[in-house]
């Protein structure tokens, strides 16, 4: 389970999120929809680590649940076919580093 509460974030003086709470229940699923700049991508960012809140918590369970965020503008190489990019972005660091060695 996830959940929010009260999560803020601003830019110099733009609000992005101003206290946004919501929970997401195991096996829900959900798109988040808005306008440019409402705040999607933010809320993502701050639930994957890449930024911080400026206030609010997040708590996910069990603990090491992880989220995934795919963002807007993906480039897949032309010498990867849509599956095996698929698997790439779902490998885990110990995979990678296998990999790498042989």
């Amino acid at each position: 389970m996830l959940t929010v509460n009260r999560i803020s974030k601003s830019y110099n003086l733009d609000l992005v999120l101003d206290q946004v709470t919501f929970t997401i229940k195991p096996r829900d699923r959900v798109g988040l929809i808005g306008v440019n700049g409402s705040g999607k991508s933010t809320i993502m960012r701050i639930l994957i680590g890449e930024e911080t809140a400026d206030s609010g918590t997040y708590q996910l369970t069990p603990p090491d649940l992880t989220v995934g965020y795919l963002s807007q503008g993906l480039e897949i190489p032309d010498t990867l076919s849509i599956g095996a990019y698929l698997s790439s972005l779902a490998a885990t660091t110990e995979d990678i580093e296998e990999n790498s060695s042989e």
